[in-house]
């Protein structure tokens, strides 16, 4: 679907005066690929629409960030409760996170929540073994050729 059919797709809301800020989203997707501050499809971007925050945009639950269009980013309602019960419902936790950030914060226009790969790669992973204690893994996952990258790859001041 392109811009032209946008003008005429309804989900239960105005989708027509949002083109410039969907077109604006999308670019933003695209741009965070380019710049592979991405990881797969496990990231979320949303951008309110309504004064108070609670109808906003966000990605179509499984499209990667360099494969989302303008024309596909879902328009919801955070105060909505049937909004995961439609055919094209984000991903839950995109709409409990991002949801809650905008019904709550409507000063927050924008939220991207990422998960870019060397600041994933270099994270370690925290398993809870009981109430009482925490074990700190020193395995890192593999996510590209390799495991973290190397020190010469990574860019000082990102």
């Amino acid at each position: 679907m392109g811009i032209s059919e946008l003008k005429k797709a309804n989900h239960g809301l105005d989708t027509e005066s949002f083109i410039e800020e969907r077109v604006d989203l999308a670019c933003a997707f695209r741009w965070t690929h380019r710049l592979d501050m991405h990881e797969s499809v496990a990231n979320h971007f949303s951008l309110a629409v309504s004064d108070d925050g609670s109808r906003f945009l966000i990605n179509p639950d499984g499209r990667h960030f360099s494969r989302i269009k303008a024309s596909e980013l879902v328009l919801v309602d955070a105060n909505d409760r049937d909004t995961m019960d439609r055919a094209d419902a984000p991903d839950p936790t995109a709409w409990g996170l991002h949801g809650a950030i905008h019904r709550n914060c409507p000063q927050a226009r924008c939220v991207l929540h990422v998960h870019p790969v060397y600041a994933t790669v270099r994270t370690p992973r925290v398993f809870s073994i009981g109430w009482r204690s925490t074990r700190v893994s020193t395995a890192w996952p593999s996510r590209r050729k390799g495991s973290a990258a190397p020190e010469s790859s990574v860019k000082s001041g990102l």
